[in-house]
């Protein structure tokens, strides 16, 4: 009876502990969703002030047509963009042995996360399990 209460107690605790990473991840998510956000509106804010300015100063201007790798940058939401970056560690993960290659789906999760952070040990990058510029840029992800 004591191994199985001490096995699900620490069932309890692997679930507590995945809990809060899905917390931390969703937090990350929501930190970067924020920082795009502000992001977008102070360019928009920047292109309006500078479109005032020339059309105050008598500028007529010709619409430029937008580069096609710009059109579809822009249509990417930030959630798929996050889903993107996602994938794309895992898919670094993967061949190493650091995730699992038939899990590859683009949801951070517990398992991301674990791969992250061994990857991380692995190169001596901070351990944190989060994906950070500096991890994207050990991975050579853009």
């Amino acid at each position: 009876k004591k191994a199985e209460a001490a096995a699900k107690a620490a069932a309890a605790a692997e679930e507590a502990k995945a809990a809060e990473e899905a917390k931390k991840a969703e937090a990350e998510t929501a930190e970067m969703m924020a920082k795009l956000q502000k992001s977008m509106q102070e360019d928009l804010e920047v292109q309006k002030k500078k479109e005032a300015e020339e059309k105050a100063a008598g500028v007529v201007k010709k619409a430029e047509e937008p580069k096609p790798e710009e059109v579809k940058k822009k249509r990417l939401s930030a959630w798929q963009e996050r889903a993107r970056q996602i994938k794309a560690v895992q898919e670094v993960l993967a061949p190493m042995g650091l995730y699992p290659a038939t899990m590859i789906d683009g949801i951070f999760g517990p398992m991301t996360r674990k791969g992250i952070q061994e990857y991380q040990k692995q190169k001596g990058l901070a351990v944190t399990g989060a994906i950070s510029q500096e991890l994207l840029d050990a991975m050579g992800i853009k």
